[in-house]
């Protein structure tokens, strides 16, 4: 429930579960080229390649739940308008699908895949931050809110792919990296 600390500000504290479904996908494709014509749309030019490519292709799925704790604010400016600011934080934990292929044009018989499934805790904070405005209708017994902000999350660990450590003996290591999403975001919400 919203806690009222004056006429103009209103906090709101909630707990909860946290479900989160987080793909990330990665291509890299290393071209030659006959020192004639560079190949369209192939990336790196590398010319002891020939004519040739070699393609790696990298996936980190991660599937998670967990408890989350967090806090609305709004402070109303009059007239159905407020200025929102609502932030969270979650700790989860899941399941990492992690996959590495490699592949090279010139021997398609040889290839190489990895995989390096693990299971790890990801903690993740949002905030999200606008305007907002709110109207009730048919009697104050349904109520429409509309804002739009700007909303951010960052993800500790959330990728887990695979790196080159030493390319002589194929030595490969776990490469954990953080998350960010941010941006504007609509959201609208329709009580009854």
């Amino acid at each position: 429930r919203n806690y009222f600390l004056s006429r103009d500000l209103s906090l709101r504290p909630f707990w909860g579960a946290k479900v989160a479904w987080i793909d990330l996908n990665q291509v890299t494709k290393y071209c030659g080229s006959t020192g004639v014509t560079q190949p369209m749309f192939c990336g790196v030019d590398i010319i002891p390649l020939g004519p040739n490519t070699y393609k790696i292709a990298e996936d980190s799925d991660f599937k998670g739940v967990g408890p989350e704790i967090g806090l609305n604010s709004k402070w109303f400016l009059g007239k159905g308008f407020s200025f929102f600011a609502d932030s969270l934080g979650a700790l989860l934990y899941g399941f990492f699908d992690v996959d590495h292929r490699e592949s090279f044009s010139l021997n398609k018989t040889q290839r190489l895949k990895l995989a390096a499934n693990t299971h790890k805790m990801v903690p993740t904070v949002q905030i999200f931050s606008g305007i907002a405005y709110d109207i009730f209708f048919d009697c104050d017994r349904q109520h429409m809110s509309f804002r739009l902000g700007y909303d951010g999350q960052y993800w500790w660990r959330a990728n887990q792919m695979l790196k080159i450590d030493d390319a002589a003996p194929l030595k490969y290591e776990r490469w954990s990296e953080d998350v960010s999403m941010h941006g504007l975001t609509v959201d609208f919400r329709w009580d009854f």
